[in-house]
């Protein structure tokens, strides 16, 4: 603009009216320091310069900065972020909190802030929690009557239930002047059957698969009622300077619970940290930390319970188990240690079956082990025969599918594995199944909803298979790319 042929080239003062001048202050300091300080107040002048100037990379982001902070308070503000700026992943994240966090929102002044598409997308969503339908009638009477938008509240009706409407609040909503609405709604094809009892939307997520590659800080997920919008991030890790990096990963109830990997001393040094994500607040917050620190150890949650073993520390074994009662307030967690491992186990997942639990070594075969929850005591995998073992492998991925235990993928030297195998507890033999459509090493895997997946992996390009139980094969999933296409992964599920 300066040294072309353009107007301003000629002129002495060059005037951005849209720009706020706090904002670009902050860009000019992030062009000299590399680091852009941002905060709720700034954000949103800062993102419109950096539309502005065409700064992707800083939108980029800025971008996951507002899914790290979405709240109640900034929610709706994000959403309209999204859309203004055709963000699509972004407006998506907002309303999905949304959905999730609806009960809360009708307390806070942002709600009536809801555009009529966005409001109605969000009572569309099947992770909508309302605490009853007499509750979501009122909210949208209050929402159509600020700016005028008595017209379209007809147009939300079809999203109330209006079965569970109860006679109390018709009446109360007719007393207050409504009588015409209130014989609207008693005329129309809506209209409830008064007499039935009060019904709830139940409170809870979606069916989600987590995933987080090994030099990622991102925390992707897959939304199984909205399987066809694909991988979207939907927090970061904090703390995290080497990436997820032998960490343990696992979910209890709506919270991900992570433990261990790496930290700032180095990428051999374990650390002993526990955080852990509310995913109905997008919050984190620290547990108490680890007993010893650790990397690539087990990690399950069972019986209530998150149980952790083994992995490694500086090169070192690490034999000491423990776990916490997540039954217990958080402010009351403390970690019980458990008898150590008899000798080095580095794996990934505790799986339960039973009164027991299977743990699966990272590398070969010889270390499978098994914990009895009810005589605390490890023991080596049974095997019916000598010849009943399975493949030696390294890195396979790891899963339970109804009754059996599953290993898919990994490596075999240098040869990316495709093979995968079933462990009946019962039987204590292992069954060589349908393989893989792409050889991949360290794939997470996932059950949700009676499907199983294959996830990532490196090798993988990136892609998902899933199983299919009528045909007993596996079809890699179309549009369904993760983040990080040579990524090993791992995976948890909230359902």
């Amino acid at each position: 603009m300066l040294t072309s042929n353009f107007r301003e080239q000629s002129y002495e003062v060059i005037e951005l009216p849209h720009l706020s001048s706090g904002a670009v202050d902050k860009l000019i300091n992030f062009f000299y320091t590399g680091v852009l300080k941002v905060d709720h107040e700034s954000v949103y002048d800062v993102f419109a310069c950096a539309d502005i100037l065409l700064l992707e990379e800083t939108k980029k982001c800025l971008v996951r900065f507002l899914q790290q902070t979405l709240n109640l308070e900034n929610a709706v503000a994000i959403c309209h972020i999204g859309k203004i700026y055709s963000i699509l992943e972004l407006s998506q994240s907002a309303e999905r909190f949304l959905a999730r966090n609806f009960n809360d929102l009708l307390a806070t002044e942002s709600f009536t802030d809801l555009t009529h598409e966005e409001l109605t997308g969000i009572l569309n969503d099947h992770a909508l929690y309302i605490e009853s339908e007499d509750m979501l009638l009122n909210a949208l009477i209050n929402w159509s009557m600020i700016n005028a938008r008595e017209d379209l509240l007809m147009s939300l009706m079809s999203c109330v239930n209006m079965n569970a409407v109860s006679e109390d609040c018709l009446n109360h909503l007719a007393l207050t002047g409504l009588t015409d609405l209130v014989a609207d709604l008693r005329n129309s094809n809506l209209t409830p059957a008064l007499a039935q009892p009060s019904l709830r939307r139940q409170r809870r997520t979606n069916s989600l698969i987590l995933a987080i590659a090994f030099d990622s800080r991102l925390l992707e997920c897959l939304d199984l009622e909205h399987f066809d919008q694909g991988w979207h991030v939907l927090t970061e890790v904090p703390n995290m300077r080497y990436g997820f990096s032998g960490a343990g990963i696992s979910t209890f109830g709506d919270k991900v619970l992570i433990t261990g990997g790496v930290g700032k001393k180095g990428i051999l040094k374990a650390v002993n940290r526990f955080v852990v994500y509310d995913l109905r607040s997008n919050s984190w917050s620290d547990g108490p930390s680890l007993k010893e620190p650790r990397k690539c150890h087990l990690q399950g949650v069972t019986q209530g319970s998150l149980m952790i073993a083994g992995g490694t520390d500086e090169q070192q074994a690490v034999l000491t188990a423990q776990y916490l009662d997540l039954k217990q307030d958080p402010a009351q967690w403390a970690w019980l240690e458990l008898p150590t491992l008899p000798s080095w186990h580095n794996g990934t997942s505790l799986i339960e079956f039973g009164q027991h639990l299977i743990a699966i070594s990272n590398y070969g075969s010889d270390s499978d082990r098994m914990f009895n929850l009810r005589s605390k005591i490890w023991s080596n995998l049974p095997l019916e025969t000598a010849d009943s073992c399975r493949m030696t492998r390294d890195r396979p991925g790891c899963t339970k599918f109804g009754e059996v235990l599953i290993l898919a993928g990994g490596s075999a030297g240098r040869d990316l594995c495709k093979e995968v195998e079933s462990y009946s507890l019962e039987t204590a033999q292992w069954e060589k199944h349908s393989k893989l459509n792409i050889g991949r090493e360290c794939p997470g895997m996932a059950v949700i909803q009676g499907r199983m997946f294959v996830i990532g992996g490196k090798g993988s390009t990136g892609t998902v298979e899933e199983y299919s139980p009528e045909t007993g094969t596996w079809h890699i999933v179309p549009d369904m790319k993760l983040k990080f296409q040579n990524g090993e992964y791992f995976c948890a599920t909230i359902s």
